[in-house]
C-alpha cells in the first residue's frame, strides 16, 4: 500500500477556532505500508493505522519546517541587535 502525505494549511488570520485542513495541491512525501509478517493481506485495520501515520508524518514535517523558519528569524535578530550594540557602543 502506498499513499502520499500532505502538509497542513494554516487557518485564515484570525480564525482561532478552525482546525487546520490538509493542502492536498502537492504531496510533500510518500508512505509504504508492506505486510512483512506472512505475507498476509493488509487489513481494514492496518489501512485506518496507515492514514493516521500519514497524517501525523505530515504534520511532525510541516512543524519542522516552521520550526526551521523560526529559528532562522531567531538568529537573523541576534545578528541585527549585535550589530546595533557595536552602533551604540560606538
Amino acid at each position: 500500500m502506498i499513499g502520499p502525505v500532505f502538509a497542513h494549511s494554516r487557518p485564515a488570520e484570525g480564525d482561532l477556532y478552525r482546525e487546520y485542513e490538509y493542502d492536498r495541491r502537492h504531496p510533500i512525501g510518500i508512505l509504504q505500508l508492506i505486510n512483512k509478517e506472512g505475507l498476509a493481506n493488509i487489513s481494514d485495520y492496518d489501512i485506518k493505522k496507515f492514514k493516521a501515520i500519514q497524517n501525523l508524518i505530515g504534520l511532525a514535517i510541516d512543524k519542522t519546517a516552521e520550526t526551521h523558519s523560526t529559528v532562522n528569524i531567531r538568529i537573523g535578530v541576534h545578528q541585527r541587535l549585535k550589530e546595533m550594540h557595536g552602533l551604540v557602543k560606538d
